[in-house]
């Protein structure tokens, strides 16, 4: 595993964490699944970082 990839691994929703929450969120098909949305808005959250600099896992 290379750095880049621990570094966003490092920033998303873990496989049994998002299994106890999925049920959440609406059940309807977007472009932009909602884990990975939700992964998204955690990255930015914690990282404090421009939009602009979103790394491409997460849809940029």
């Amino acid at each position: 595993m290379t750095e880049s990839q621990l570094t966003v691994n490092r920033h998303t929703i873990a496989d049994k964490k998002w299994r106890q929450i999925e049920k959440l969120f609406p059940a309807y098909t977007t472009k932009l699944s909602n884990r990975v949305a939700l992964n998204t808005v955690l990255w930015q959250l914690k990282v404090d970082s421009p939009w602009r600099n979103l790394p491409a896992k997460f849809g940029s």
